[in-house]
């Protein structure tokens, strides 16, 4: 088939389209050609022929369960990061709340939290405390620490923290005053 040839695109959801332009950009970052993640695919038991992939890439073919494990597989990156936005520009994915972060959504997919703005409060509450005991550790161990890589580390550490923390409390007020 021709490179400059289209597909009639399916009616994806946000989810999907994400999906396709994530496997298209996961194969191309790796130098693959279509021909290269095919043989991948069929090495690993799934075969996927080349027509299948630019398909897929072109929204013009659904990807099933099945499908989006091997491609994981295939290109080494987890199911969930071909699923994933990875800009608060896009959209969360299908069925998601508006307002849910790509953090919150990863920590939904942990099972950390669901999605209800109560539910999202009490997972940013408990990030919040646990950054703060975290860094109260960190600065004692900062301040006894004998040599130079020690503190160090104990100081980067920190300022981490402290940004996990900011993040925390940012989404605290965000989700208080919505």
């Amino acid at each position: 088939m021709a490179a400059n040839e289209s597909f009639k695109s399916l009616n994806l959801g946000a989810t999907g389209r994400h999906a396709a332009a994530q496997i298209a950009r996961q194969r191309n970052a790796q130098g693959l050609s279509y021909v290269a993640l095919s043989n991948r695919l069929e090495e690993l038991g799934w075969p996927l022929p080349v027509l299948a992939l630019r398909r897929i890439e072109a929204g013009a073919r659904r990807v099933t369960v099945d499908d989006l494990f091997a491609l994981a597989v295939a290109l080494g990156v987890s199911p969930f990061e071909l699923l994933t936005r990875e800009s608060e520009n896009t959209p969360a994915g299908t069925g998601v709340p508006p307002g849910v972060t790509t953090a919150e959504v990863l920590a939904w997919a942990r099972n950390e939290t669901g999605l209800s703005t109560d539910e999202r409060l009490d997972y940013w509450s408990q990030a919040a405390d646990r950054a703060m005991a975290e860094i109260e550790e960190w600065e004692q161990f900062e301040a006894t620490a004998k040599n130079g890589a020690a503190r160090k580390l104990a100081s980067d550490r920190v300022r981490k923290l402290e940004d996990q923390l900011a993040l925390a409390v940012k989404r605290l007020e965000a989700l208080n005053d919505g």
